[in-house]
């Protein structure tokens, strides 16, 4: 939906601010359909991603191991 409303929208409101665990995923999407973009991440925000992805899986993992 995201994806939809930016290509919608883009010539009347070409700022999108998306923070967090979509960014990497977003910037696909975007490139893919040949949409300009700029990404800027303040120091040390990817990095609390990463480790906030790890404790999601994490969780997740040992989650399924449980149900097993």
């Amino acid at each position: 939906y995201l994806l939809k409303s930016i290509e919608k929208n883009l010539k009347k409101n070409p700022v999108v601010i998306v923070g967090g665990l979509h960014t990497e995923d977003l910037s696909n999407k975007l490139t893919s359909k040949k949409i300009n973009y700029e990404l800027n991440v303040p120091l040390g925000y990817q990095e609390q991603d990463t480790i906030l992805l790890g404790k999601i899986f994490s969780v997740l993992d040992s989650y399924s191991k449980k149900k097993q």
